[in-house]
């Protein structure tokens, strides 16, 4: 699922990023962010899948409760287009609501959120 992770209309701003998953166990999830993003965040993140031709660094994310990504400080106006993406086991995916988000805070407020919430549809699957 695309989404954008913003900076703010008037100047540069720090933002932390978190994500939050509800998912069965044996899933996987990924966010996947411009390395620019990824190298802004601080602390820098460990587990990381960088892609030098696409411009773009995979982050695994876990499938229970809330994980921090980091802080960076998002210049105004820009725009970070990211991806988030699960995998669930086919016998997992129509027996409960599942959810993960990836969550945009300012000085402890959210201001951004991206949910991906299921029932599936095989777009958002990936295999």
């Amino acid at each position: 699922m695309p989404f954008v992770v913003p900076g703010a209309f008037d100047t540069s701003h720090a933002f932390d990023l978190e994500a939050i998953a509800r998912l069965p166990g044996g899933s996987r999830a990924f966010v996947e962010i411009p390395s620019w993003l990824a190298d802004a965040l601080r602390p820098h993140l460990r587990e990381i899948k960088a892609d030098a031709k696409t411009q773009t660094a995979t982050v695994p994310l876990n499938i229970a409760g809330i994980q921090r990504l980091g802080t960076a400080v998002l210049h105004a106006k820009s725009m970070a287009h990211c991806s988030l993406l699960a995998q669930i086991r086919e016998a997992d995916r129509k027996r409960h609501a599942y959810e993960i988000a990836i969550r945009q805070v300012y000085k402890q407020t959210e201001v951004e959120s991206s949910d991906l919430a299921f029932g599936w549809s095989q777009e958002e699957v990936i295999n």
